[in-house]
């Protein structure tokens, strides 16, 4: 997933953020990754998945100055939210299903670990991603809107004479 933020900060000061955010202890959700000057980063994330299995999931970003405006571009994998999780498995259970009745039950059998093996990454980067980016948006105080352009100041501009207003109306206006 591609995710775009807005930030008033400067790259510096965002990447100054972020780092202090990485260095930041006691807070709920500990974060790993690193920073560099030019604005690029990395952030991951560990949670817990079911029992004793976790998922590690990791978020790279750029910061750049475009505009008077600081652009965060961020990609993390997305996941697969609990609706598609359950479409998953029961696309894997016809399948396996399909398989018994082709007379291959050995095979139907390897797809039910299959089906455990996929159930981590899946909802593992789908509650993580969610994590990453919103620290991410949380520590630059970002939003996924561009700002608007500043207002012209009220008031009406000076009125400029045109070559056309100094001319003669007609010919026989002098």
């Amino acid at each position: 997933m591609r995710v775009v933020y807005y930030t008033e900060k400067t790259v510096a000061q965002g990447i100054a953020a972020v780092n202090e955010r990485l260095h930041a202890r006691g807070t709920r959700n500990t974060l790993d990754g690193w920073t560099e000057k030019n604005g690029t980063f990395a952030l991951s994330v560990t949670t817990p998945v079911r029992g004793k299995f976790s998922r590690t999931s990791h978020l790279s970003g750029k910061l750049t100055r475009e505009g008077g405006v600081t652009v965060c571009v961020v990609e993390t994998p997305s996941g697969v939210n609990p609706r598609g999780r359950i479409l998953v498995f029961v696309l894997l259970g016809i399948v396996a299903v399909l398989l018994t009745i082709a007379g291959s039950p050995l095979l139907a059998a390897a797809i039910v670990p299959l089906g455990a093996l996929l159930y981590l990454p899946m909802k593992g980067d789908f509650e993580n991603s969610a994590v990453l980016l919103a620290e991410v948006q949380r520590t630059l105080k970002a939003k996924t809107t561009p700002p608007k352009p500043a207002a012209k100041a009220p008031g009406k501009p000076a009125a400029r004479p045109s070559a056309a207003s100094k001319a003669p109306k007609s010919m026989f206006d002098e």
